[in-house]
């Protein structure tokens, strides 16, 4: 699937959303969380949150967007964070980015495919995925690499897309399918697939959280940003505001009905938003007993 020319095409639009945070995700409101801007910068904070990260913290932020986590982990604590992307022209929108933030020195854009990390082993003490986990090709392969570029002791982390654990009726199908083609993914692992995955690859400490009641009110937002282009595609006439060029046309409205479908899937449970955290054993692997939790 053409995950970099989706999120070529629909950086204008990422960029609307997520304003001074640069957060290309859903955020996160828990009870003290009072803006748009706060709750995507709370995502961020849950990613590296319980962890000792100094200016000695080597971070690989994998599918980096337009480089927002990275350069809010650079300026917070002074890590040396390492993006990746198959999106060329977010290279240079990261570097921008970064030294208008003044953190160049700790920030380090490379164009890479996640299904192919082409690192040394073990040069990271954390790699996190932001709503990139889910693109994946193989996921369990994904994670022996995770596995064999971190540290002893380094910690994964992240927050994705996920599916009910039950299997889905005919519906649940249709609005599955419409959001892997909608954010061109080639899948969506259920919860307890994911952490059988993390313990099959040798993890430990192995947590998985339902954040799904934590990303409502961004679902909500989404849901009223997608009436109007959905409303337009079905009377025919997208055509007065979508673009000319056939494939950001089906892009962008993939995109529309690929939101719309997930935040609704949201509230009715069909889809639930993940906060994953997997350790890689410092010495001997003890039972990782993994556990979804809401």
């Amino acid at each position: 699937m053409d995950a970099a020319g989706y999120y070529s095409d629909l950086t204008a639009h990422y960029e609307r959303y997520a304003g001074a945070s640069h957060g290309w995700h859903y955020g996160v409101w828990e009870d003290d969380v009072e803006s748009h801007t706060a709750a995507l910068l709370r995502s961020n904070e849950m990613l590296l949150r319980g962890l000792d990260v100094t200016p000695a913290t080597r971070i690989l932020d994998v599918g980096f967007g337009i480089g927002g986590f990275a350069v809010w982990a650079a300026r917070r604590f002074g890590a040396a964070v390492t993006g990746i992307t198959v999106a060329e022209d977010h290279l240079a929108m990261a570097r921008a980015l970064a030294a208008t933030q003044a953190v160049s020195a700790h920030c380090e854009f490379r164009l890479m495919d996640m299904n192919e990390l082409a690192f040394a082993d073990r040069p990271f003490d954390v790699v996190v995925n932001q709503e990139t986990f889910c693109h994946a090709d193989d996921k369990a392969a994904y994670l022996a690499a995770v596995y064999r570029v971190l540290r002893p002791g380094g910690a994964w982390r992240a927050v994705d897309f996920s599916v009910q654990e039950a299997p889905l009726d005919a519906a649940g199908r249709r609005s599955y399918d419409a959001v892997c083609e909608g954010f061109h993914l080639p899948s969506m692992a259920p919860a307890s697939a994911t952490a059988d995955m993390l313990a099959r690859a040798g993890f430990d400490a192995i947590e998985c959280h339902d954040l799904s009641p934590l990303v409502l009110k961004t679902a909500t937002h989404i849901l009223r940003a997608c009436y109007l282009p959905l409303v337009m595609t079905r009377l025919r006439l997208d055509w007065t505001f979508r673009p000319r060029d056939a494939r950001q046309r089906r892009n962008r409205q993939g995109h529309v009905t690929a939101a719309y479908h997930y935040s609704r899937g949201l509230r009715s449970g069909l889809f639930r938003h993940a906060f994953y955290a997997a350790r890689k054993p410092s010495a001997a692997r003890p039972d990782p007993s993994p556990a979804w939790t809401s």
